[in-house]
């Protein structure tokens, strides 16, 4: 199981979200802490998407995956009673990633059967994710912390791994423009 310290500081690993407000509040106004992001979010994620794809071409194919695995749909488990759905491909994900503030290299991690991706962030430990391969799919079943990768054991662990794994991605695609 996931230790919730270590989820934790996860979770804090994360880089500043600014948050998105459709009218500022007033006592907002004055305060540096927030920063009015956009009022009108409206491009669609698939746009988005392709567009980021095509920004970081050259940096995700420098990652190290074959096209095959960059191709390859990522599998999440967003609540502990359903199955694995589709959420991206590796080379969407990796695109996304290529957009954090701050961000200094991410790399392959290949090993024991296991796909993942190592991130490194200014004044951070390295984090990332780990996936199971399966058939040429790829199933979200770990984080990376520092050096270690650290493994769901059950549906509630896949679950909290899926919701640091959808922080990043929203984080990019809210500074993006997409329509969420």
């Amino acid at each position: 199981m996931i230790n919730r310290k270590v989820f934790f500081i996860f979770l804090f690993m994360l880089p500043t979200i600014n948050v998105s407000y459709a009218t500022t509040p007033s006592h907002m106004l004055n305060d540096a802490r927030f920063e009015k992001v956009s009022d009108k979010k409206t491009r669609p994620v698939r746009d988005v998407l392709n567009d980021l794809v095509d920004k970081h071409n050259g940096d995700i194919s420098r990652v190290g995956f074959s096209n095959k695995q960059l191709d390859s749909e990522i599998y999440v488990r967003s609540h502990p009673a359903v199955n694995f759905s589709k959420y991206s491909t590796l080379r969407e994900y990796l695109a996304m990633m290529f957009e954090l503030k701050n961000l200094k290299s991410i790399s392959k991690i290949d090993e024991k059967g296991e796909i993942g991706i190592r991130i490194k962030i200014s004044g951070q430990p390295y984090a990332g994710f780990s996936f199971y391969s399966e058939d040429g799919e790829f199933y979200l079943k770990g984080i990376v912390v520092g050096n270690d990768i650290i493994r769901s054991k059950n549906n509630i662990d896949d679950t909290r791994v899926y919701e640091l794994f959808y922080s990043y991605a929203i984080y990019v695609l809210d500074a993006n423009g997409a329509k969420l």
